[in-house]
């Protein structure tokens, strides 16, 4: 059957684990606006608009971690299972492996925001996001605060 997010934190609660995304202390940070655009909305907010669309089809639905989970989780389950078999021949350290990883799957998030995600921003949109010479076409870029709180952090099982 297949293993769903719920299981596997379950699994892992008491485990060493990494943690990807946008971490607590950063999804209430409010979100950098200009003039031309009023928003109250937190970064943590406005990832879920990204990722999942709002209900009333203003923000279309550009998923960059479950699309980037499913295009790359049998890379990230092959480097797992290298890692995991590291550790258990005393050839690198659980920290160490998670680290790895963690700097791995962090970096093909970000890539994935930076890959310019379709559907393409309106005309609308390019033209507020456009500024200092440089187009606003790119979507899910505008002041570059989603991609700057992609982090991940090492867990000792204990949170």
């Amino acid at each position: 059957f297949p293993v769903t997010i719920d299981t596997e934190l379950k699994r892992l609660r008491n485990k060493p684990h990494v943690k990807i995304g946008i971490l607590a202390e950063n999804f209430n940070e409010e979100k950098r606006t200009d003039d031309e655009m009023k928003t109250s909305a937190t970064l943590g907010e406005i990832a879920v608009y990204n990722e999942f669309g709002t209900s009333d089809g203003r923000i279309p639905e550009r998923s960059f971690i479950r699309s980037t989970h499913d295009e790359k989780k049998n890379e990230w389950t092959r480097r797992t299972n290298v890692l995991r078999k590291r550790v258990m021949q005393g050839k690198e350290t659980v920290d160490r492996a998670l680290g790895k990883m963690g700097e791995m799957i962090q970096t093909d998030i970000k890539n994935k925001i930076m890959s310019n995600i379709q559907p393409a921003n309106k005309p609308a949109t390019i033209l507020r996001k456009t500024r200092d010479g440089k187009v606003g076409d790119k979507t899910l870029i505008n002041f570059g605060q989603l991609l700057g709180s992609i982090h991940w952090s090492k867990q000792d099982g204990r949170d």
